[in-house]
């Protein structure tokens, strides 16, 4: 009888605490698959990356674009504007604005036609790589976001040079 007693008094005791355990702890579970989801590229939601500050090297994707003859299909008022995010969905603080004129700033110009948003990881990767060949392994991975303003129709006649660049 005492031994029942007292396996009664534990599971009691047992079921005493897990009712009070702090539901804060719960809360902030919640609150971190919430605001902190990892977006990928493909989520066609900029806004919904992560924020943490940090920069990449931009000098070698800048001389490859010097160096290729993307100029000569982009149109000459051309605002292109490339960012970059990390494995986790990190955008960077620095990023690439194309103009038509031939001009490269590491900066990103607000007033852009279009922003395309790719991996850091393939400017990491680009020794080896001529600009096609990385257009063309992030188109294959679906790995890119494009974010535009006004009609996706006339920002494509705009650029229908650039459609059909490093098709061939």
């Amino acid at each position: 009888m005492i031994k029942k007693i007292g396996v009664f008094v534990i599971i009691i005791a047992l079921v005493i605490i897990v009712l009070n355990l702090p539901e804060k702890e719960e809360e902030e579970f919640n609150d971190f698959n919430i605001q902190n989801i990892d977006y990928s590229a493909r989520s066609n939601d900029v806004g919904s990356f992560y924020t943490k500050s940090y920069e990449i090297d931009l000098t070698l994707i800048k001389e490859k674009l010097m160096n290729s003859d993307i100029f000569d299909v982009i149109p000459e008022d051309a605002v292109i504007a490339m960012q970059f995010f990390d494995g986790n969905g990190y955008i960077t603080d620095n990023g690439l604005t194309l103009y038509g004129s031939g001009d490269i700033r590491e900066t990103i110009d607000e007033n852009y036609d279009f922003k395309m948003l790719t991996g850091d990881y393939y400017v990491r990767n680009l020794e080896s790589k001529s600009i096609c060949e990385l257009y063309k392994t992030i188109k294959e991975n679906n790995d890119y976001n494009v974010e535009y303003e006004g009609s996706k129709v006339a920002l494509t006649w705009k650029y229908k040079k650039l459609m059909s660049y490093c098709l061939l």
